[in-house]
């Protein structure tokens, strides 16, 4: 989408949809994203990384899309660092991958363990 239609599209979508949430929602939405963080955080105190799906499938044909993002949107929520190393190829030929979750504000320790299991996969 070119920079005018993605505005409209924004304006006309996702800004009209959270104008016409009530406040009480949005209130509870953010409270209920917080406790995520907190168990999470319980439970990277016991594990280094989470080992995740990256997608549900191989990358998209062509340069149109880079792919859903369903598997990673939740990680923005829990505003925990994650990133997605090769792992072979789907049907089609085109590269499947591993998604690598860490603990929050521990970004270098989870670029430490995706370098440990990249030169494990190749």
């Amino acid at each position: 989408m070119h920079g005018d239609k993605l505005s409209e599209a924004l304006r006309d979508g996702l800004l009209a949809q959270g104008r016409a949430l009530p406040l009480a929602a949005y209130i509870e939405a953010i409270e209920t994203a917080e406790a995520f963080r907190r168990y999470l955080d319980d439970v990277f105190a016991d594990v280094d990384v989470l080992l995740t799906p990256s997608a549900p499938g191989e990358a998209p044909k062509g340069l149109a899309s880079t792919g859903e993002p369903n598997f990673n949107s939740i990680w923005t929520l829990a505003w925990t660092p994650c990133l997605t190393l090769p792992a072979g190829s789907g049907r089609s030929g085109l590269p499947l991958g591993i998604q690598l979750v860490g603990p929050r504000f521990r970004d270098e320790a989870l670029l430490d363990a995706a370098a440990w299991a990249e030169a494990r996969l190749h």
